[in-house]
């Protein structure tokens, strides 16, 4: 990440790193990283041993292996995709045992329910389980990422009535149409969409030229947002001579994890920072 800087410092040859490089350096970086966050909490602050670390590793690690081999024979081969759910499963593992471990001894300890030992446990320890909850939302981040693995693309021209099949969806071409605005013109394509015979959205993505800004170009994208999956069209250009459509039809799974995981990731931040209701006590006493 540093190195154009420290090329232009040292050299004062100016670098510009394109995005191969970003992605190759970025990715291990990142699986690093998820790996850190599944070891951490594993490891027992000065109370490490072989026992330990073999009673608190097993069940992670078994979790890591299974998914990344179901992974496998479901199709899937790209390296990183792989070592990512493998990882995704084995810090999961850990902050599933963790909670369990936490609930069983107050239960045992206390006699409480499972539900009011889960809620104590997480007002006593706020810090420790707001994380827990933080390291959860970056592990939906992280099987969202894995949705490029699985994207499907298809750049084509159509004509009205014409249509695509594309991961399961067909997308028809019902008409495409000039408008004029204040301040451009634009091409506008409406797509139908439909699954399984059954209409799913209408998509219009849109081709504009601003006018008053020397006739510049700009593409409108065109997003449909599904629970597991997110629609593209992009209008590349308008045929004149056949009266075809250009079009870029894209499918993206798993984006919408990303955006649950920050939530979560917010969630647990927010509960972390949250003073508990020993605090609060405290402070009323001493006020």
């Amino acid at each position: 990440m540093m190195f154009p800087i420290l090329s232009e410092a040292v050299r004062g040859i100016k670098i510009t790193m394109g995005s191969p490089y970003f992605n190759r350096i970025t990715a291990p970086m990142g699986l690093l990283l998820l790996l850190m966050v599944g070891i951490g909490p594993l490891l027992a602050w000065r109370r490490t041993s072989p026992g330990t670390l073999k009673r608190n590793f097993t069940l992670p690690v078994a979790a890591a292996v299974v998914a990344a081999a179901g992974s496998m024979l479901l199709g899937l081969r790209q390296i990183y995709p792989l070592l990512t759910l493998g990882l995704v499963a084995f810090v999961l593992a850990g902050i599933i045992i963790e909670a369990v471990r936490g609930i069983r001894a107050r239960r045992r300890i206390s006699g409480e329910s499972t539900l009011t030992a889960f809620r104590n446990m997480v007002d006593r320890n706020r810090s420790r389980y707001g994380g827990a909850i933080v390291h959860l939302g970056v592990l939906f981040m992280f099987v969202g990422f894995t949705g490029k693995a699985f994207t499907a693309e298809q750049e084509l021209a159509l004509k009205p009535g014409e249509n695509i099949y594309l991961k399961g969806y067909v997308f028809t071409l019902d008409r495409y149409y000039e408008v004029e605005r204040p301040n451009y013109r634009a091409w506008i394509a409406d797509l139908s969409v439909s699954r399984n015979d059954r209409p799913v959205t209408v998509l219009r993505p849109e081709r504009r030229i601003y006018i008053e800004q020397d006739n510049q170009i700009q593409s409108e994208v065109a997003i449909h947002s599904r629970p597991l999956q997110d629609l593209y069209a992009i209008v590349g250009g308008i045929g004149t001579e056949n009266d075809s459509v250009a079009l870029k039809i894209m499918i993206n799974p798993l984006v919408q994890m990303v955006w649950l995981g920050s939530i979560i990731v917010v969630i647990g931040t927010l509960v972390a920072i949250w003073p508990s209701r020993t605090d609060q006590r405290l402070k009323e006493r001493l006020a």
